[in-house]
């Protein structure tokens, strides 16, 4: 995993990636609050080498302190938002963002979600087609 940060107004934001290729399917884990990316550490070493992968410390948390608390929650993960749009810039990864969906996309909008998760899980050929 390499190391890399995106630079906001308010501070900077850490993230770890792992890219094989823009074809390969790129998991994004993202710890929720008080958790850093080492919560995610054994998921990381599973899918490290057959996944594009990218962690990252959310703003304020590990590694992406000091950050200024400029920002309120019903920014809908602003942030990750616009790091993740960079990131896709950058790298020509394929990024979908659902559109409205803040910090429980699945429940904002499960129909999406869920096949999001079908097709993933077809693609990484963990159901039979």
């Amino acid at each position: 995993m390499n190391e890399r940060t995106y630079t906001t107004p308010l501070g900077k934001i850490h993230y770890w990636v792992h890219l094989i290729s823009p074809d390969v399917i790129t998991l994004v884990f993202l710890p929720g609050l008080t958790a850093d990316h080492r919560l995610f550490d054994k998921q990381i070493v599973y899918f490290e080498g057959k996944y594009n992968v990218i962690v990252w410390d959310a703003p304020g948390h590990a590694a992406s302190w000091p950050f200024a608390f400029a920002f309120d929650l019903m920014d809908k993960a602003g942030s990750c938002v616009r790091y993740n749009k960079a990131w896709h810039e950058d790298t020509g990864i394929p990024l979908e963002w659902l559109k409205d969906a803040g910090h429980n996309s699945n429940t904002d909008q499960p129909e999406i979600v869920n096949r999001l998760i079908e097709q993933l899980a077809q693609r990484a050929k963990c159901l039979e087609a």
